[in-house]
């Protein structure tokens, strides 16, 4: 969370230094986004963001998907868009077509509800079961889930009921909205 957006800063950049950048990133990369996206080497300018993380820090990044259900007039009255969440329907289409190996319990309408119960559900169904939506970096490093990470499931989930959920959350949600 930083209270100003960093914009970063635009920088000139020469072919050989994106080439050097791609070959260090690529193979850090899940596959699937190496067949999707790849470094543009022909790019004269890119935008450089300051390390915003102290050196002795614990930082959560969370992907808290789309936080609402739909209430478009076009959407027939008995369809599930109007019942279950965007991301649940997305886990069950990867789940049939063997994208992932489970379906997480985590539902984005639970951790965007301001409801204590419901994102301290939805924070436990990441740290079961992140898919990439949950990251935890202790130091500057990444941290890998485990059963020790139960005292900083209950770290995140305070942080979120009692510094976000009132405040960032629904400025996300505001603005997902409009959409």
């Amino acid at each position: 969370y930083l209270p100003e957006i960093d914009g970063g800063s635009p920088v000139l950049v020469t072919e050989d230094f994106l080439q050097s950048i791609s070959h260090k990133i690529e193979e850090l990369r899940p596959h699937r986004r190496r067949k999707e996206s790849f470094v543009c080497l022909t790019a004269k300018v890119a935008i450089l963001h300051d390390d915003h993380t102290p050196s002795d820090s614990l930082v959560f990044e969370i992907k808290p998907k789309w936080g609402f259900l739909p209430s478009c007039p076009l959407i027939p009255k008995d369809s599930p868009k109007l019942k279950i969440s965007r991301f649940q329907l997305l886990q069950y289409t990867k789940f049939q077509t063997g994208v992932i190996k489970s379906i997480s319990n985590y539902d984005p309408l639970d951790l965007f509800s301001g409801n204590r119960d419901r994102i301290t559900k939805a924070g436990d169904s990441l740290f079961e079961n992140p898919q990439g939506n949950l990251k935890l970096f202790r130091n500057q490093q990444l941290i890998e889930f485990n059963k020790d990470c139960l005292q900083l499931r209950d770290q995140l989930c305070n942080l979120i009921i009692d510094q976000l959920s009132d405040s960032i959350l629904k400025r996300l949600l505001n603005i997902q909205k409009l959409d």
